[in-house]
């Protein structure tokens, strides 16, 4: 079973690979990130350690690029 979100990134021929290798490829609800528990709590400690990491660098935020 894989699961993803509406996010765009799994669309044919994603899902007739699924199934014709019958794997469950199960979409969780719009707008839903806590359907994706695990996933978006690495997600927010990835970006918390990208931030402190900035932070000590000493570089300008100008210097730091796009934050997500």
């Amino acid at each position: 079973m894989v699961r993803s979100d509406r996010g765009g990134e799994y669309v044919e021929p994603f899902g007739e690979f699924c199934s014709q290798h019958g794997i469950i490829h199960e979409i969780t609800p719009p707008y839903s990130p806590q359907s994706n528990g695990v996933v978006e709590r690495k997600n927010r400690t990835l970006k918390e350690m990208m931030n402190a990491l900035l932070e000590s660098s000493g570089l300008s935020q100008n210097m730091w690029g796009k934050l997500f």
